[in-house]
């Protein structure tokens, strides 16, 4: 089988495990596809990448640039996760409570709700900007912006936090931190999925997730050394200058994505950037890897050209539609399944009941998940993403209800934490988190960078990441607001409204997100062209550029 890429050149398809680079001699006739004409210029063409599938450990070798690359880039998930638990456990550092406190109740000094309440909102509306205006930035000025842009807000958050005088420094802090956080949710796995050769892609993205967790991991443990030892909660902030420090590399030296490059039409900074990356890798031919930029290009220009849609409504209009809301979706999941309440609004609760340890939960919680992500990793190929979200969504519902139940029975003992109910939170809790580590903590990001359409995919990112963050604005500012007894006074039975939540998003994955792990590029849009019924995405092969047939037929 070929595909036609000149008028008398044909290139293979390289199904097999190592690519046959020798049919590639009469690259001296081929037409490159902006300068086609005729029905090659008016019709998508279709041109697979030539680069060689190997094992994981055998690619992160052969492809050793670009995957170094990635991972500098990547540290940036590091802050991510760090910079998003900190105000967890700055809330309930008795320094941090002594000088932005309010009330006391029960003998016990707290912070005021709505303190706590606006710190979490203002978090995620910093977020919500980065994720929409990222978008723009991505698309005007690069990829690497977006990156150099984090590490200007990394400093600024920094300067604030360790300089603070009342509540109102730490609500700007939070605005900004949310904003580089929101870039980097929407920016970072845009250029790792697009520097990355298609059959490692999938486990560059799930570094994104470890590296959060490793993050988040860290902020915990940082808290509890800090509180634990009397330490000034500010030590807490400094350790966010390690993060930047390890962001240093990317920040100065990472290489534009040649697909940036090609949609601006710029073959010889595409050729340049592609060479960069892959040209280590023997037997590399940057002709044919430019082609298979400018196929996808072509593409998107006529998809485009077919359409009223410009600009952002673009998203929302035919098959995009329904794009849109696969990237979207599984990151709101996150949101529906508990993460405000067993995330950060766990060790805030048990600190207003006066519990000596409120991050012990945290930290047992977040171990479980970094071994869980490993393990998602290294099963998801075969077990593949729709089931492992699934049953992660199932498993968080349970978790939900029992939070539930002891917060009814916390309620029915006074108010007072029973002997035996801290084992019981740490113990729900490494459940939640391990449901967490294996479904939609990797899941959710690998969804949002793959699901795209590659013309769209920086936007759709954005607005996919940012209209995920608008339910995390409403359920972290409330949440606390919730939980404490200065306000609703709803206790850990909020649980049952997340279980609630929950239900539904089992209902919504299992009817409207389909599985789309180890898809190439082409191959998704084929199946997203030709309305792929949900589940039978893993059962239908990609054949050819005009049939698309089940498994079974094949």
């Amino acid at each position: 089988m070929s595909y036609v890429v000149g008028p008398t050149t044909n290139l293979p398809f390289p199904d097999q495990q190592h690519a046959d680079l020798t049919d590639l001699d009469s690259k001296a006739t081929m037409t490159h596809l902006e300068e086609a004409t005729g029905d090659l210029a008016s019709e998508p063409v279709a041109v697979d990448t030539l680069l060689p599938r190997y094992s994981l450990i055998k690619s992160l070798f052969v492809y050793r640039t670009a995957s170094l690359w990635a991972l500098a880039v990547l540290a940036g998930a590091l802050f991510d996760g760090y910079a998003l638990v900190a105000p967890g456990t700055v809330m309930v550092n008795y320094e941090f409570i002594d000088k932005f406190g309010g009330p006391v109740v029960g003998g016990v000094k707290q912070l005021y709700a709505y303190q706590v309440a606006a710190w979490g909102g203002i978090l995620n509306a910093g977020q919500i900007l980065g994720m929409l205006l990222g978008s723009l930035t991505s698309d005007r000025f690069g990829r690497v912006f977006n990156i150099r842009l984090i590490g200007f807000l990394m400093v600024v958050s920094i300067i604030l936090n360790l300089t603070m005088q009342n509540w109102l420094y730490y609500l700007f802090s939070r605005f900004l931190t949310g904003w580089a956080t929101g870039l980097v949710q929407s920016g970072l796995t845009v250029y790792v999925s697009e520097i990355s050769p298609p059959h490692i892609r999938s486990t560059m993205l799930f570094v994104y997730s470890i590296w959060y967790s490793v993050g988040a991991f860290v902020g915990i443990i940082a808290g509890q050394i800090i509180t634990s030892t009397g330490a000034p909660y500010q030590h807490a902030f400094y350790s966010e200058l390690v993060f930047l420090g390890l962001f240093v590399p990317a920040l100065i030296f990472a290489p534009e994505t040649p697909w940036f490059h090609g949609f601006r039409r710029n073959e010889a900074a595409t050729k340049k950037s592609l060479v960069r990356l892959f040209g280590n890798v023997e037997g590399f031919d940057v002709d044919h890897e430019y082609l298979v930029i400018m196929a996808e290009v072509h593409k998107q220009d006529g998809m485009k050209a077919q359409s009223a849609a410009r600009g952002y409504l673009a998203l929302f209009k035919g098959v995009d539609r329904r794009r849109t809301w696969i990237s979207f979706f599984p990151l709101i999941a996150s949101q529906f399944i508990g993460l405000p309440l067993i995330g950060s609004g766990l060790p805030y609760y048990l600190s207003l009941l006066g519990t000596a340890n409120p991050l012990i939960p945290s930290i047992a919680s977040w171990v479980t998940t970094i071994g869980t992500m490993f393990v998602s990793a290294a099963i998801v190929n075969r077990v593949g993403r729709r089931p492992l979200l699934l049953g992660g969504i199932l498993v968080s519902l349970i978790a939900c209800l029992a939070i539930g139940g002891i917060g009814t029975k916390i309620r029915m003992s006074g108010g007072t934490l029973p002997a035996a109910g801290m084992g019981a939170i740490v113990g729900i809790s490494v459940v939640w988190y391990t449901a967490f580590g294996l479904s939609t903590a990797p899941l959710s990001w690998a969804y949002l960078a793959d699901t795209a359409t590659p013309a769209l995919r920086a936007r759709t990112a954005s607005i996919a990441a940012g209209l995920s963050a608008m339910p995390g604005l409403v359920f972290n500012y409330t949440t606390p607001i919730l939980l404490s007894a200065q306000e609703a006074n709803w206790g850990l039975e909020l649980g049952y409204f997340y279980a609630g939540l929950s239900a539904i998003a089992v209902v919504v994955v299992f009817f409207t997100i389909p599985e789309t792990q180890g898809r190439t590029f082409r191959e998704l849009d084929e199946l997203f062209e030709r309305k792929t019924h949900t589940r039978k995405f893993k059962e239908t092969t990609v054949d050819d550029v005009s049939n698309a047939v089940p498994a079974s037929a094949a």
